[in-house]
């Protein structure tokens, strides 16, 4: 299981300086996300869990892209389409990559420090580099943030069967 761990910190990275220096990520990274994730969630989880979880963690990213077309429609008072102005396609299908990964309590864990962690570093790019475009590079800092998550699995800092247990349980 280690080898596919250091290819998806290798392709976290990847993610990471495409989104940054394009504002786009590439679909062949995308496919390769998609597929890793999908194979790493099926064999950690295990079939059964697998099945179970993804259609869920699907349903919440749903959900979400569904409160911010409200949202913006209701901001616009007339209907929007998000991907137009407020985020790429690249941030959903990044999510959607992931969901496949991630048992549903630690999906939403992901989801939401993910963000956090996208908006604050962008706020920190931004203080750095001010020349920096107007569009938060989400999906390349999740992946950031998703590659420090295996960078510490693969140095033993960070237990995921325990966190797992323990998110399970709280």
């Amino acid at each position: 299981m280690g080898s596919i761990q250091y290819y998806l910190l290798f392709l976290c990275a990847l993610l990471f300086v495409e989104d940054m220096r394009h504002r786009a990520i590439h679909w062949s990274l995308l496919a390769q996300a998609f597929l890793c994730f999908g194979a790493l969630g099926y064999c950690t989880m295990g079939q059964r869990t697998f099945w179970r979880e993804v259609p869920l963690n699907l349903a919440f990213v749903g959900l979400q892209y569904i409160g911010v077309t409200l949202y913006c429609s209701l901001r616009a008072r007339m209907w929007t389409n998000p991907f137009a102005r407020h985020t790429g396609a690249g941030d959903a299908l990044f999510l959607l990559a992931a969901s496949l990964l991630f048992p549903r309590h630690v999906f939403a864990l992901f989801v939401i420090s993910g963000i956090v962690f996208a908006l604050l570093g962008y706020a920190v790019l931004r203080l750095l580099m001010p020349k920096q475009p107007a569009t938060v590079p989400a999906a390349g800092l999740m992946a950031l943030y998703l590659g420090t998550w295996f960078a510490m699995c693969l140095g033993g800092m960070l237990d995921t069967k325990a966190l797992n247990l323990w998110l399970a349980n709280a």
